[in-house]
């Protein structure tokens, strides 16, 4: 029994989302920036470019980092130095115990 539940469960899953993804709305076709795809397979695939995300540089974290959150930074760095120290000693406490 636990053999089937193993091939039918992800079959379900699959029907599941499949019916989930017919509900979803499409962007109507007066959209400029959309692009619209019909696969061989008769599936329709949207694609709606990501406007919103904002732009940041790696450099700009950086300045963030050493500039604004420099004292927050230092501060966690300070904690997880003091918990892997607390890590080694109890470990090698709990070795010379089990001698």
């Amino acid at each position: 029994m636990r053999g089937k539940l193993k091939i039918i469960a992800p079959l379900v899953l699959l029907l599941a989302a499949a019916s989930a993804a017919q509900d979803i709305s499409l962007p109507k076709n007066s959209d400029a920036n959309v692009t619209r795809h019909t696969l061989p397979n008769g599936l329709q695939v949207v694609i709606v470019p990501n406007n919103l995300a904002p732009v940041v540089t790696v450099e700009e974290i950086g300045n963030a980092l050493m500039g604004r959150y420099v004292l927050p930074l230092e501060i966690v760095a300070l904690l997880l130095t003091a918990a892997l120290i607390g890590a080694v000693i109890v470990a090698m406490h709990e070795k010379e115990g089990a001698k």
